[in-house]
């Protein structure tokens, strides 16, 4: 009975020691596993926080181009504005030489029709 009773206490004691040493183990990993969610809570984070600052970036370049574009156009139709009002000016100018050329003709003819 003292001998079954021995090698219970012996029994008792490794299951006891591996029971430790397993709840070690746990211990341990779970440790690990709060640093690896930590460091991955960091990491997206850093992602979301890096992605944010693109995005501010890429906008802030968006708009310089929109406002160098809106510049370009303002200053092409400028330029079509002053085409148009020179061409306009050359019309006038036409038409009147035209019209003179017209009466200096028509004078002309009825000099020669005197004469």
């Amino acid at each position: 009975r003292k001998e079954a009773e021995e090698a219970l206490k012996k029994e008792a004691s490794a299951l006891a020691k591996e029971l430790r040493k397993a709840n070690r183990a746990v211990e341990k990993s779970e440790a690990e596993a709060a640093r690896i969610r930590d460091e991955l809570e960091s990491s997206m984070e850093e992602a979301r926080t890096e992605a944010e600052e693109a995005r501010k970036e890429a906008e802030e370049a968006l708009k310089k181009e929109a406002s160098a574009l809106a510049k370009e156009l303002r200053k092409a139709n400028r330029a079509v504005e002053k085409s148009e009002a020179e061409a306009a000016r050359i019309r006038d100018e036409l038409e009147s030489s035209m019209e003179e050329a017209r009466t200096e003709a028509e004078e002309a003819r009825k000099e020669a029709e005197e004469a």
